[in-house]
C-alpha cells in the first residue's frame, strides 16, 4: 500500500534528477527553461533566472548545453566545440562598482583575484538593458598555453552578474561575436 503511493514521488524525484539543466533551485537562485519558434532561427531554448530580487532570462545560444549550480549562483554555457566557455556568475557586488566612477577599483579587485595574470580594461559589453564596463585578463595555463577571459559587469538593482567568456587565446578573437550576441539577448528586470 504505502508502495503505491511513493512510487509516484519517486520515479518524479528520478525523473527530475535524470534532467538536472531542466530547472534547479537554491535558496534565492531559480532556472528554468521555456522554448520559442523563432522564424528566423528555428527553435530557440530560452532560459529564465529568479533570484531574490531580480528576474534575467537569456537564449541560449545554438549548438551548446547548459550547466546550472545553484550552490554557485552560476551557469555555464559549453558549446559543442569546446572551442570556448561562456560563464554567468550571479553576484552580491554593489551595481555602483561597474560605474565609471569606480573602474579602477573593480580593475584592482580583478587583479588581485587573478594575481598571475595580465588585467586590462575591454570593450563596452552591450546587454539587452545597456553598456557595461569589462576587462581582459590573459593568463598562462599548465600545458604551457596562454588562456584569455573576458569578464563584462551587467549592474542592475541589488546585484550583479559576472559575464565571462574563456577560450584559448589564439581562438578568443574568433569568438567574440558569439559572447557579444549572447549579451545582447540578456535582460535583466526588478522581480
Amino acid at each position: 500500500m504505502l508502495t503505491r503511493h511513493f512510487l509516484p514521488a519517486l520515479l518524479c524525484l528520478a525523473a527530475l534528477s535524470w534532467h538536472p539543466s531542466r530547472c534547479a533551485a537554491q535558496e534565492g537562485f531559480q532556472v528554468s527553461k521555456s522554448t520559442t519558434n523563432v522564424f528566423e532561427s528555428g527553435i530557440v531554448t530560452n532560459y529564465v533566472i529568479l533570484t531574490g530580487t531580480s528576474r534575467a532570462v537569456f537564449a541560449q545560444p545554438a549548438n551548446t548545453s547548459v550547466e546550472i549550480d545553484g550552490r554557485k549562483s552560476t551557469i555555464k554555457i559549453v558549446p559543442a566545440s569546446l572551442k570556448n566557455l561562456i560563464v554567468l556568475q550571479f553576484t552580491t557586488n554593489s551595481p555602483v562598482l561597474p560605474s565609471e566612477a569606480h573602474l579602477p577599483e573593480l580593475g584592482r579587485s580583478l587583479e588581485n583575484r587573478f594575481a598571475d595574470s595580465r588585467v586590462s580594461p575591454g570593450p563596452v559589453c552591450y546587454t539587452g538593458n545597456g553598456p557595461g564596463p569589462s576587462f581582459d585578463i590573459q593568463r598562462g595555463t599548465a600545458f604551457n598555453t596562454s588562456l584569455t577571459t573576458r569578464i563584462a559587469f551587467v549592474p542592475f538593482a541589488t546585484q550583479g552578474i559576472e559575464v565571462s567568456l574563456s577560450a584559448a587565446s589564439t581562438n578568443f578573437p574568433s569568438q567574440r561575436y558569439a559572447f557579444a550576441s549572447f549579451l545582447n539577448s540578456l535582460r535583466v528586470t526588478p522581480r
